[in-house]
């Protein structure tokens, strides 16, 4: 089995009682839970534009940058 490299976004804005996480629930997934937007690597892609795809891919969200 080969291995199989993730990135996750842990995606906060402030908040009115302090920050908040972005989580959904994956609608093509009904039984994943909740959960980050984040998913496998392509062969060869960096992780920072990996996270930044799947932001775009699961969140719908564009223009964001990998902060640390």
């Amino acid at each position: 089995m080969a291995d199989l490299r993730k990135a996750y976004a842990y995606i906060v804005r402030p908040g009115l009682s302090g920050p908040e996480l972005l989580v959904f629930a994956h609608h093509d997934y009904a039984g994943a839970g909740i959960q980050v937007p984040g998913g496998t690597l392509e062969a060869g892609e960096p992780a920072d534009l990996a996270v930044l795809r799947e932001v775009a891919e699961e969140a719908g969200l564009m223009g964001c940058r990998v902060v640390r």
